[in-house]
């Protein structure tokens, strides 16, 4: 027994010197880092088109950008990876961009100002990037990649035009986008009717610089589009 008794300081000490090994399950390990972006544009007839959005009169009647979202290797994005990192203001970094986001990443609402524009797409999505680029790379490369592609351009190209009178397959608008860049994309819609849906987005995916266009992901949701595979898909004028 006093053996025991003697024992115990060295072994409460040789569990607390060794205690790091031991694995605590109340801690929570940090999110995995992003593994790819998505390079999100929307269709700004069919954005505008709906009545709870304020559109400016004369918006774009093609793609704008909507944001450039880190996701996960299965196509998931990532939203509000840091709370404690949130900016309120984002005016004094972003000065030096201003006018290139302007032309590339235009604001299209009324009802918001384009400063909250992108300080919300970097909020919820952009601050995920943290990892392994800084807030001025993100934006960078949210230019640098919007101005690289020209969907309608590729869109004409492969004969898809606007106008509300013609539908097209899903395969025909992947197909178009595929054939010019050489990589698989998601599509995305918006309910018209019991037969049909607007174009919303394309999402073009990125390897985890942003610089390079890969496959996205394969993924089962269809995203508002219906699984039909007849001409359903209005690119409103």
């Amino acid at each position: 027994m006093r053996i025991f008794v003697y024992l115990l300081p060295l072994l409460a000490l040789l569990l607390i010197r060794f205690s790091f090994l031991i694995p605590f399950r109340g801690l929570k390990q940090a999110p995995a880092p992003y593994a790819n972006f998505q390079l999100v544009e929307t269709w700004a007839p069919t954005f505008c088109s709906q009545p709870h959005i304020p559109c400016i009169q004369h918006f774009p009647r093609t793609f704008t950008l909507h944001g450039l979202w880190p996701a996960d290797a299965n196509g998931n994005t990532l939203l509000r990876c840091s709370t404690s990192r949130r900016d309120k203001d984002i005016q004094t970094e972003i000065r030096a961009l201003r006018s290139q986001l302007r032309q590339v990443w235009p604001n299209i609402r009324t009802d918001i100002t384009e400063d909250i524009f992108w300080q919300h797409e970097w909020n919820e999505h952009g601050i995920c990037s943290l990892t392994r680029m800084t807030k001025m790379n993100y934006f960078q490369a949210a230019i640098r990649e919007t101005r690289r592609i020209n969907l309608l351009t590729i869109l004409q190209n492969a004969r898809i035009v606007p106008g509300s009178h013609i539908a097209y397959t899903k395969n025909q608008f992947e197909n178009a986008v595929r054939n010019s860049i050489g990589t698989d994309i998601y599509v995305s819609c918006a309910r018209l009717n019991n037969t049909h849906v607007l174009l919303k987005e394309l999402f073009i995916c990125l390897d985890d610089t942003a610089t390079r266009y890969i496959n996205c992901p394969a993924s089962t949701s269809p995203r508002g589009c219906p699984r039909a595979r007849g001409p359903n898909i209005i690119l409103p004028s």
